[in-house]
């Protein structure tokens, strides 16, 4: 994947998640505020997860991003 595509898809990502969750501002309590918010804006993010959704996922790939993620961004 390109630099291009990459962008391309993290753009199309995030105003997905965007999207959905300004949808449903109307349903969450008043109370909530940046604790709540950030919390249910990760969870959006992991349900779109194919990694998380996948019943059988390729365990090498997965190890291999994990890893990926670990060593060169610290997550």
């Amino acid at each position: 994947m390109t630099r291009a595509d990459k962008e391309k898809f993290i753009r199309s990502l995030c105003d997905s998640v965007r999207n959905t969750a300004i949808e449903r501002i109307q349903h969450m309590p008043d109370e909530w505020d940046g604790i709540e918010l950030r919390e249910y804006l990760a969870r959006l993010f992991e349900a779109e997860s194919i990694l998380s959704r996948n019943p059988h996922p390729d365990k090498r790939r997965l190890r291999d991003y994990r890893n990926t993620v670990a060593t060169r961004f610290g997550l």
